[in-house]
C-alpha cells in the first residue's frame, strides 16, 4: 500500500504531513523529488521519518498511490486526473496568508484547482491553521476507508473530467481559474 506526499518545492512539505506517516505503518510513504535539488536537502526534511523518495516519478507513484496528500498547486488538479484521491494541504508564513486574504477579500472560496474548477469542495482543503496532525489524519482515515467518501470523490473527479473535456482542457481550466479570481465563482464552462 502506498501514499504519496505530492509537493512542487521541498518547503512545502509540512512536520505535520509527516507526522502523520506513524499512523500508517503498514503503507509506504513516497516523496517524488525534483533532479536541480540536492537530494541533501530532502535527507535533512525527511530524516526520522519513514518515507522514502523517487527521482521525478511523480505521475508513476501517483496512479499507484491509495491516497496521497498534496500542497495547493497544479498537483492538485493532476492528481485528480489521474483518479487518485487526495486531501489539500497548505500552510505560509502568517504575514503571507494575511495578504492572501486580504487580496481575495472572500471572493474565491478554494485553494484547490479541482475545487475551483467544480466551485464545490471535491477535495477537503487543511490550510493555515486548519492543517494539524490530527485533522490531516482523519482525512486520509476517509480516503483509505470510508466507502462514501471514495465514491463522492470519484464522482467528483468524473464530474471534472467531464467538465474540463479534451482537446482545450488546459484553456478552459485557465478560463474557470480567471473567472473564479474575477468574479468569485467558477460557474462559467457548460
Amino acid at each position: 500500500w502506498t501514499l504519496f506526499l505530492l509537493e512542487r518545492k521541498v518547503s512545502a512539505v509540512e512536520p505535520v504531513m509527516l507526522e502523520v506517516v506513524k499512523f500508517y505503518p503498514d503503507y509506504q510513504f513516497v516523496v517524488s523529488t525534483v533532479k536541480w535539488l540536492p537530494k541533501k536537502l530532502y535527507d535533512d526534511i525527511l530524516r526520522g521519518y519513514d518515507v522514502k523518495c523517487a527521482l521525478s516519478q511523480t505521475y508513476p507513484l501517483v496512479l499507484n498511490a491509495e491516497a496521497a496528500i498534496v500542497t495547493s498547486g497544479t498537483a492538485t488538479l493532476e492528481t485528480a486526473i489521474l483518479g487518485t484521491r487526495q486531501v489539500v494541504c497548505y500552510k505560509t508564513s502568517g504575514v503571507s496568508y494575511q495578504i492572501a486574504k486580504a487580496v481575495a477579500k472572500d471572493t474565491i472560496k478554494y485553494i484547490s484547482l479541482v475545487n475551483l474548477v467544480l466551485d464545490k469542495p471535491a477535495v477537503t482543503e487543511l490550510i493555515q491553521h486548519d492543517l494539524t496532525v490530527e485533522k490531516l489524519h482523519d482525512e486520509v482515515e476517509k480516503l483509505l476507508h470510508d466507502k462514501a467518501t471514495k465514491e463522492r470523490i470519484s464522482d467528483d473527479y468524473s464530474a471534472l473530467l467531464q467538465r474540463l473535456g479534451g482537446r482545450g482542457a488546459s484553456a478552459r481550466a485557465a478560463e474557470i481559474v480567471r473567472n473564479c479570481a474575477k468574479n468569485g465563482t467558477s460557474n462559467i464552462v457548460k
